[in-house]
C-alpha cells in the first residue's frame, strides 16, 4: 500500500511541476495577442545572453511606451529555427551565412555555405546579430496595463507548448487517481 500512495505521491508532483512550468513559462501565449494593443516603435539595443539553437541570440528592443517610460522586449522570436550546413575550417574566413525567415510560418533557418552573395553574413558572428544590427527599428505591440509584456514585429504563436505541459500535467494526474483508484478497488 506504500509503494502504491508514494508513486501516486510522485505523479501529483509531476502533475503540479508541469502545470506550474506550463504558467510560468508559456502562459504569456494565451492572453498575448488580445493584450497587446498599443503599438510603438522599438530599436535593437542589444541581443539575449541565452542562445537559442546554440547559435542564434534575439535581438533586445527598447520602445517608449504611453506612460513616457522605456521598457525592453526580446524578439522577434520564432516558433521554430534550425542551423544546417557545414563549416570548412580551413576556409574559416570565406564562410558565411544565409538566413531564411518566414513570417507567415514563424520560423527561421539559417544555412551555412562559402561566403558570397548568396551567403552574405561572415561566420564567427550571431546570425541575428548580423541580420539585425543595433539601431535596426521594429514595430512592438504592448499591453497598455503592462508594457513588459509584448511582441517584436508580429504575434509569435507558441500556445502549443503551454497545452503540451498543462495536457501532461493533467494526464499524470488523471493516471495518478486511476492508479490509486484501482489500488483501492482491488488492492
Amino acid at each position: 500500500m506504500g509503494m502504491v500512495i508514494i508513486g501516486c505521491g510522485i505523479l501529483f508532483i509531476a502533475c503540479g511541476v508541469l502545470i506550474l512550468i506550463a504558467f510560468l513559462v508559456h502562459g504569456k501565449y494565451l492572453t498575448q495577442q488580445k493584450k497587446c494593443t498599443s503599438t510603438a516603435v522599438g530599436t535593437v539595443v542589444g541581443y539575449s545572453v541565452a542562445a537559442h539553437s546554440k547559435m542564434l541570440h534575439y535581438p533586445i528592443v527598447e520602445f517608449t511606451a504611453e506612460d513616457g517610460n522605456r521598457y525592453r522586449i526580446k524578439g522577434p522570436e520564432y516558433r521554430a529555427h534550425s542551423i544546417a550546413g557545414s563549416v570548412n575550417f580551413r576556409n574559416f574566413g570565406k564562410t558565411g551565412y544565409k538566413i531564411q525567415e518566414n513570417d507567415e510560418k514563424q520560423t527561421i533557418h539559417v544555412r551555412i555555405g562559402g561566403l558570397s552573395e548568396e551567403y552574405p553574413y561572415p561566420f564567427g558572428r550571431d546570425p541575428l546579430t548580423s541580420k539585425y544590427p543595433k539601431g535596426t527599428t521594429f514595430p512592438v505591440f504592448y499591453d497598455p496595463a503592462h508594457p513588459k509584456r509584448g511582441y517584436v514585429k508580429r504575434y509569435c504563436d507558441k500556445r502549443f507548448m503551454f497545452w503540451i505541459l498543462a495536457g501532461s500535467g493533467i494526464f499524470c494526474f488523471i493516471v495518478g487517481i486511476l492508479i490509486f483508484l484501482l489500488f483501492l478497488l482491488f488492492g
